[in-house]
């Protein structure tokens, strides 16, 4: 229901926050290819100075963590690190 509750948001016309949400819903149900898209998408529309970008990425590298790509996880874990000294 929460999910479909983000959907409907973004469909009006949603920002980076339904789209946050709404992968943090998918992240929890362990549907992590879908908390994956919308983790990208919000960080597209964040904006570089948003303090939540940080955690973001590191909720995505936790996806991707989660499905074996280390590869991706360790980039984001990285951006989050480095985001967080700024």
């Amino acid at each position: 229901a929460a999910a479909a509750d983000y959907t409907r948001a973004i469909e009006l016309g949603g920002n980076f926050m339904d789209y946050q949400r709404r992968g943090d819903v998918y992240k929890k149900l362990k549907n992590f290819n879908r908390a994956i898209d919308d983790y990208t998408r919000s960080i597209e529309l964040i904006g570089q100075k948003n303090s939540l970008l940080a955690w973001i990425y590191r909720k995505r590298g936790e996806c991707y963590q989660a499905l074996g790509d280390n590869s991706h996880a360790q980039a984001d874990f990285k951006h989050f690190e480095e985001l967080q000294r700024k």
